[in-house]
C-alpha cells in the first residue's frame, strides 16, 4: 500500500505540475490573445489617426489655398500702392517746386506792396500839406482881390504862398 500511495502522490504531483510543453503551449496561447488585443487596439488607434489626418488634410489644404490667394492679393495691392506712391512722390516734388516759386513771388509782391505803400504815404502826406497850404492861400487871395489890390500884388502874394508849400 505504501507503494500505491507513493505512486499516487507522484502522479498527483506530476498532474499538478504541468509539463514543460504544456507551459509553452499555455504561454503561446496567452501571447496570441495579447497580440490579438494589441492588434485591435492598434487598428482602432490607426483608424482614429487616419480620420484625424483626413480632416486636417482637407482643412490644411483649404488654409494653404486661402493663404496663397491672400499672398496674390497682397502682391497686387503692394504693386498698386507702389505705383501710387511713385505718382504721389512726383506730385509732392511738383508741388514743392510750385510752392517755392509761389513763396518767392509772394515775397516779391510783398516788397512791391511795401514800396507802393511808402510811396502812397509820402504822396498822401504831400497832398495833405498842399491842401492845407491851399486852404490857407484861398482866404488870403480872396482878401487880396476884395481889397482892390492889383494883379501884380496878388501874383506876388501867390508866389510867396507857393514858396511856403513844401517841395516834393
Amino acid at each position: 500500500m505504501r507503494c500505491l500511495m507513493v505512486s499516487l502522490l507522484m502522479w498527483q504531483s506530476a498532474a499538478t505540475t504541468a509539463n514543460p510543453i504544456r507551459k509553452v503551449v499555455d504561454l503561446l496561447q496567452g501571447l496570441s490573445k495579447q497580440v490579438e488585443q494589441d492588434t485591435e487596439t492598434a487598428k482602432k488607434m490607426y483608424e482614429k489617426y487616419m480620420c484625424y489626418c483626413d480632416k486636417n488634410e482637407k482643412s490644411l489644404s483649404t488654409s494653404i489655398d486661402d493663404g496663397k490667394d491672400h499672398i496674390s492679393q497682397l502682391g497686387s495691392t503692394i504693386e498698386a500702392l507702389t505705383g501710387s506712391n511713385a505718382k504721389l512722390q512726383a506730385e509732392i516734388e511738383d508741388i514743392s517746386g510750385s510752392l517755392s516759386e509761389n513763396e518767392k513771388a509772394l515775397e516779391s509782391a510783398a516788397g512791391v506792396r511795401r514800396r507802393e505803400q511808402r510811396e502812397y504815404e509820402d504822396a498822401a502826406a504831400e497832398m495833405k500839406n498842399s491842401i492845407r497850404a491851399l486852404k490857407e492861400a484861398i482866404p488870403k487871395l480872396k482878401a487880396g482881390f476884395e481889397s482892390g489890390a492889383s494883379m501884380a500884388q496878388v501874383a506876388a502874394s501867390a508866389q510867396g504862398l507857393l514858396l511856403e508849400l513844401p517841395k516834393a
